[in-house]
């Protein structure tokens, strides 16, 4: 992949685990605090400031859809409010279409773990900026997909509003969502 990025290779369902992220965006120092000294100068060298821990799913079926995610990944590395920790195996899956839908060329699936100073509504305002970005236009639902990206998890927020549900309902669906949840977290079993 491209600018930094380390990903792994394209990988099937059974993949091995990809790589950590190499390329990280520099935070300038958020708002004043009242820590001491020490942990001002700590705050300013890391950038590490209130950040949540946020899971994103990406997918393309769509044109180059390698370049699609790499794209993705790029722009959500260049917003100085997001930053980039661990991506997941790009791994190949089949559509999840209605009964009776037309068939469509299979998925390219990734997880990525990032932290972010931006709310949940914030960020999802910035992936949809980013599918259009890469040239996601409106359409059908169940419709072939150039890039989707999904809030997955935004730290351990329950949120249900009418444009944004955490955890992702379909999360439970979707097993190859678990299976790269469980890539990056390193552990066996995901529940609700």
């Amino acid at each position: 992949m491209q600018r930094g990025f380390k990903a792994g290779s394209r990988r099937d369902e059974s993949g091995e685990v990809g790589g950590e992220i190499s390329h990280q965006v520099t935070k300038s120092p958020g708002p004043q605090t009242r820590k001491s000294p020490v942990a001002r100068k700590k705050l300013l060298e890391t950038g590490d400031w209130k950040l949540e821990i946020c899971f994103l799913g990406l997918g393309s079926n769509l044109g180059k859809r390698e370049k699609n995610i790499e794209l993705a990944l790029q722009y959500l590395g260049e917003n100085k409010q997001i930053k980039l920790e661990k991506i997941s195996s790009i791994i190949e899956t089949a559509p999840i279409l209605p009964q009776g839908a037309k068939p469509q060329r299979k998925f390219l699936n990734a997880v990525v773990k990032i932290k972010t100073s931006l709310s949940a509504q914030d960020l999802l305002a910035t992936l949809k900026q980013i599918e259009r970005r890469i040239g996601r236009r409106p359409a059908p639902r169940f419709s072939p997909r150039v890039i989707d990206l999904d809030i997955l998890l935004y730290g351990n927020e329950k949120i249900d509003e009418e444009n944004l549900k955490i955890p992702h309902p379909q999360i439970q669906e979707r097993k190859f969502v678990k299976k790269l949840l469980r890539e990056i977290l390193n552990i066996h079993n995901i529940k609700n």
